[in-house]
Order: structure tokens, then C-alpha cells, then sequence
């Protein structure tokens, strides 16, 4: 037995020996079972491309959302501290909301899709001017029909280098559809760009803005001189009416806060106010000379002689409350119009208000209609007679002002030095800063220019140019040698230029909220010839649509038929393309081009918040007499418009 034993072991022993590193792994993998079952990642469940999905009939039916919305809650406020004062209240601070302000900005899509074809998307953005909506159909890949969708955004084609096709602006309605058979691709696109004639003029490399001016057109509500300067130091504070404000007015419960450093600029010693921007409300001063309140000193230099109703800066006179003042109301003393008692300040002196015709305003601030350069020497401002029997008046100093995008008008370089620094033009019967200054200025013989010259190393107009509608000329003969870039607005000329060379362009730029537009239809096809070359059609119709019947201005409202087309290809050594095209551009479209109306002079002012305040009659004056804004009655209304959570506002039926 012990023999049959000892024969055995070694024969064993070589059969395991091949077996032995797998029991050594098994051994080893079974005591790190527990390590490799943490360190193996297994797979997540994906998430759900939909937030909800059911079945109407046997249709599907699948609703996805995308986006975010956010809401903050803020608190805000503040002290003033200012040399020779008090600690104050501050009621306005640079990027800071007085109070508990409530803020959300949503940014969320909606995506619902029906029966795996038919779709419709629609965006919900903070500004109710972005958002938009598509909704369409998706066919199959075997399907003839690919695509066709309809929407307020993204409906454009594939381009090509002499058919572009402009990005679709705000307020645009259109559709593309895309088809497919045998192997030939056909893009088609209808849509309605609103869209607005532009002009734009250089002179070699420098681009010109010019601007006509009438005289009564000055700068509104922002310029203000009083009644005395070297005013005692720290006593100067201006204020200005705000719903919200700590300063009360007993005599009317209107609210006031302090004006700012934001809000306004105060020279003590010239005695000159500057609002930086305008205001939609009252504007009142509180100031101390030489101890005494505003209206009970000397009040000279004064103010302007207003006896007459007219300013007269020939001989100006001292202010006192009791003066007579003809800006509000004839024959009223400055008292009754312009006192206005602030609890907590004293007595003050009513600058402004809107529609008021006030005695203390500059006139003499005119703004500019584009960036003024900040080289004053490329800025060149003069007197233009509207006929050649008019007289242009002598001796003014043009003054530009490039930092604050306006110039002035003045007579004398020191600002207090006279009065016709505030009123430079002669103005014998008011038609420019006195009672009857808001007429037409059809009345007045005379406008300022201004030229301004900027700079520029391209010839750059504006983005989303309307392809066929630039038209160039230089000095004054038309030129075709160009190539424009619809997309950037940018101008190549392919003529040399003269520093001295006038080159004035004309095209129209898509454009949303303006009146008429274009008629915007392309088609593209794509035929593959074979493997490695392709042939492609196209032909484009934009052609302007509005409502009014003639055009003042050629090419304001033209319309161009474009057709093309092209082969492209690609080997293995060699990429080429070639395009031909022929277009036909129309510069009027409407067929009657009015070379002289009267359009353009006259005075649009709209029914609006800001510039119209209804109210009842005085509850004790029934017959109107003597109604002025002093004595006007509560005025109950009831608001008829819906307001929806994201800011908007729309009118519900009387």
C-alpha cells in the first residue's frame, strides 16, 4: 500500500503542476473580489430625452424643454456724504437699486413633436423681442419631401459667392422647404424682411457724416443757468421728482430725491446746472448767497429780460420771487409758478418740467447725429442759408464737445461773460427760443451743418446688407467696380481712391418695426454630375413691398432678379469651383419716384405716457376757468391692459 502510494504522488503532482497558476489567480481574484467590484464603473441609465411622452390615438407625441430660468432677490441702499453736509439718504447709486427689487430671466425652449414628422419649438428669452417660434415637417430619409418649416427665425438656404442670403432679422416671417430626388438636392426659401434705406459717404479714407440742423432744434431739458453765481460754498443741490423720493412738496404731495453725482453736474461758481441725462419729471435748485435763499437776495447776474414774453439777453434783470413771469402763464409772479416749498430744504426754485418753456434753460446745446471724432479739426460746423436771398448772421464760436457728443453756439468764449452765450441767435419774434419757438422751422432762413470726419481703414456699412441693393458713386459718376460682403457690410472697391475722392454709398439694411419691406424668394439645386463633381442652380427675386405708393429717394425701394450658376468639384489633388450669374435691378419699384413733397416738416409728438398727463377739473372750478397744471383735480382712471409675469403689457377690450 505503501508502495502503490509512493508510485501515485508523482504522478499527480504532474498533472496539477499546469493548474497551478490558475488556482494561484483564482485564489487572488477571489480575495480582491470586494476592491474590483468597487473600482468597475457600470453603466447609467441615459436620461430621458423627453419630459413627457404619451400617445394620442396611435400618434406619439413627445415634449421636451431646454433652458433655464433664473430669479434673484437684491436689497439695496445707501448714504451720502458730502463736504458741508450732513449724512443724507442716498436715493440713487451708480448700478445699485434703491429698496428690495425682484428680478427673473427666463431661457427656455419648448420643443413638442407629434408622430415623429410634425414639430413645433418655441422660445421663451427674458426680452419678448427674441424669442421666436418654428414649426414644421420632417420627412423620412426615403422620403421625397425632406423638411419644411415655418418660423420667425433660422429660415434661411445654403448660399453661394453671388447669391447670399441675409440672416432673418426681428419681426421676419417665412418658410423653407427642402425636397430631394435622385440625388438632386432643391432648397427653396419665401420670407418678409422688413427693411430701411441707408446712406453712408467718405471721403478717401475717412468716412463723412453730415448734419442739417434748424436752429430751434437745441438740445431739450439738460442745460440750465441760474440766477446767481459764486454761490456759498456747499449750499448748491439740485432735485429731481421721483415717485420713490424722501423730499415732499406739501403743496402738491409730489416726492423728490436728491440728485447725484450720476444724475447731474453742479458749478457753484458759474452758477450752471448740467443734467446728465434727461428726466421725465420735475426739476427743482435749492441754493444760499451770502446767506440768503434762492429769491430772496440780490439774484444778479439775473435772468434774461421776460417782460415782454420774449428773452431778451440784451439787458438782463435781478431775480426776485415777485417778478413777473410770462413762460407759464402771462402776468403770474415767479412765485406762484416757480416756488415750490420742500420740507426739510426751504424754498426752491422750479428749473424745469416737461412741455415747460422755461427762462432758465441754455439753449445754445445742439447734439451731434453721430460719434463726433475727438480731433476737433476733422469737425467743421457753419451757417447754411435755406435760399440765396437769406442773410447769415456773423461772429459765433462753433464749440464742439466730443466727450459729451453735443456743440455749442456761442458769442463770447467766457460762458458768463453775456447772456447770448444761452440765446446766440437774434430771435426778434420768438420763433426760436420764445413762445412760438416749437412752430415749423419753415420760418427761419437759416440751418447749422456740421461735417464730421472719421478715420476708417475699411469701407464698413452695416451688417445684413439686402444683397443687389448697394449702389456706389464717386464723385458724383457711378461705379460697378466693388464687391460687398452681406453678412459684415463690408465694402471692397477695386478702383484706386483719392484722399480728396467723394464716395457715397446707398443700400438697404433688413430692418425690424419699420414700415413696408422686401419680398425675399431664393431657390438653389444641387445635381451631382458624379462622385466627385457637383452642379448647382440657382435664382433669387427680392422685391420691396409698401405701403406707400411712391419713393422719395432712388433706390430707397428697389427690387433685383438674380440667377446663377455654378460647378464645384474636388480630387485628390485639385479643389475648383466656378460661379456665372446675371442679375436685374429695378430702383423703383413702386413706379413713381417724388422728387419734391412736403414730407419731412413737420412735428410728430406721440400720445404717450411721457409726454401726456390728463386730469379732471378743479373740483371747486367747473367752468375751467383760470385751469392751469396748479389747480388740476385727481384723475380716476381704470387701467384696461393685461400684465403677464415676464414684463409684458397688452390692451384688453374697452
Amino acid at each position: 500500500m505503501n508502495n502503490a502510494s509512493g508510485d501515485n504522488a508523482p504522478h499527480m503532482g504532474r498533472h496539477l503542476a499546469p493548474l497551478l497558476p490558475f488556482f494561484v489567480l483564482l485564489a487572488i481574484f477571489s480575495a480582491n473580489e470586494a476592491v474590483f467590484a468597487d473600482s468597475i464603473i457600470l453603466p447609467q441609465p441615459e436620461a430621458p430625452t423627453t419630459i413627457f411622452a404619451t400617445k394620442l390615438g396611435s400618434a406619439d407625441v413627445d415634449l421636451s424643454l431646454l433652458g433655464s430660468w433664473t430669479a434673484a432677490a437684491s436689497f439695496g441702499g445707501g448714504l451720502l456724504f458730502a463736504p458741508g453736509q450732513s449724512v443724507q439718504l442716498l436715493d440713487s447709486f451708480p448700478s445699485l437699486d434703491k429698496g428690495f427689487v425682484f428680478t427673473q430671466t427666463p431661457d427656455i425652449t419648448a420643443s413638442l413633436e407629434m408622430m415623429k414628422r410634425f414639430f413645433l419649438n418655441v422660445s421663451i428669452i427674458g426680452s419678448f423681442a427674441n424669442n421666436y417660434i418654428q414649426m414644421g415637417y420632417r420627412g423620412g430619409p426615403n422620403e421625397v419631401l425632406r423638411s419644411v418649416v415655418i418660423g420667425t427665425q433660422g429660415i434661411t438656404i445654403p448660399a453661394s459667392t453671388l447669391m447670399q442670403i441675409p440672416s432673418q432679422p426681428q419681426g421676419s416671417l417665412g418658410a423653407m422647404a427642402q425636397l430631394k430626388s435622385g440625388g438632386s438636392t432643391n432648397d427653396l426659401l419665401l420670407r418678409w424682411d422688413s427693411t430701411l434705406p441707408k446712406t453712408k459717404t467718405f471721403i478717401g479714407k475717412n468716412e463723412l457724416v453730415e448734419q442739417e440742423t434748424a436752429i430751434n432744434g437745441y438740445m431739450r431739458g439738460m442745460y440750465f443757468y441760474l440766477p446767481d453765481t459764486n454761490l456759498d460754498p456747499g449750499t448748491l443741490q439740485v432735485f429731481i421728482e421721483d415717485p420713490k423720493g424722501t423730499y415732499l412738496s406739501s403743496a402738491d404731495g409730489r416726492k423728490y430725491r436728491l440728485a447725484t453725482y450720476n444724475d447731474a453736474v453742479l458749478d457753484s461758481t458759474q452758477g450752471v446746472v448740467t443734467l446728465l441725462n434727461a428726466v421725465h419729471g420735475r426739476v427743482l435748485v435749492f441754493y444760499k448767497k451770502g446767506g440768503a435763499g434762492v429769491g430772496y437776495g440780490a439774484g444778479t447776474p439775473g435772468i434774461v429780460d421776460v417782460s415782454t414774453g420774449k428773452r431778451n439777453p440784451v439787458s438782463p434783470v435781478p431775480f426776485v420771487w415777485g417778478m413777473t413771469d410770462y413762460f407759464v402763464t402771462p402776468n403770474s409772479t415767479m412765485q406762484l409758478a416757480r416756488k415750490v416749498a420742500v420740507s426739510g430744504v426751504g424754498d426752491c426754485l422750479l428749473l424745469w418740467e416737461p412741455g415747460d418753456n422755461s427762462p432758465f434753460e441754455i439753449d445754445s446745446s445742439y447734439a451731434f447725429s453721430a460719434n463726433p471724432p475727438t480731433d476737433v479739426s476733422k469737425i467743421n460746423i457753419r451757417l447754411k442759408a435755406k435760399d440765396a436771398s437769406a442773410s447769415l448772421p456773423t461772429n459765433f464760436i462753433f464749440q464742439p464737445d466730443p466727450p459729451n457728443k453735443r456743440f455749442l453756439v456761442l458769442q463770447n468764449q467766457t460762458l458768463r461773460a453775456t447772456f447770448y452765450n444761452f440765446y446766440p441767435f437774434p430771435d426778434p419774434i420768438g420763433l426760436i427760443y420764445g413762445p412760438e419757438r416749437d412752430s415749423l422751422s419753415g420760418g427761419l432762413a437759416y440751418d447749422i451743418y456740421v461735417q464730421m470726419l472719421t478715420p476708417v481703414s475699411d469701407y464698413v456699412l452695416e451688417a445684413n446688407i439686402e444683397p443687389g441693393s448697394v449702389q456706389v458713386t464717386i464723385n458724383g459718376v457711378a461705379e460697378t467696380r466693388f464687391q460687398v460682403e452681406p453678412v459684415s457690410g463690408k465694402l471692397t472697391l477695386q478702383v484706386d481712391v483719392l484722399p480728396t475722392d467723394r464716395i457715397e454709398v446707398t443700400y438697404r439694411r433688413t430692418e425690424g418695426g419699420v414700415s413696408g419691406g422686401d419680398i425675399l424668394f431664393a431657390w438653389r439645386d444641387t445635381i451631382p454630375l458624379s462622385d466627385t463633381t457637383d452642379l448647382s442652380l440657382g435664382a433669387g427675386v427680392r422685391w420691396n413691398a409698401n405701403p406707400w405708393t411712391y419713393s422719395q429717394v432712388p433706390y430707397s425701394k428697389s427690387g433685383t432678379v438674380i440667377g446663377t450658376v455654378g460647378i464645384d468639384g474636388k480630387t485628390d489633388n485639385l479643389q475648383y469651383s466656378g460661379e456665372a450669374g446675371v442679375s436685374y435691378t429695378n430702383p423703383d419699384t413702386t413706379g413713381i419716384l417724388r422728387l419734391f413733397g412736403m414730407e419731412g416738416n413737420s412735428i410728430n409728438v406721440d400720445l404717450s405716457e411721457d409726454n401726456a398727463y390728463p386730469a379732471s377739473a378743479p373740483p371747486d372750478n367747473l367752468i375751467f376757468t383760470g385751469l392751469s397744471q396748479l389747480n388740476r383735480d385727481f384723475l380716476f382712471y381704470r387701467d384696461y391692459r393685461s400684465y403677464c409675469p415676464l414684463g409684458s403689457a397688452s390692451h384688453q377690450t374697452i
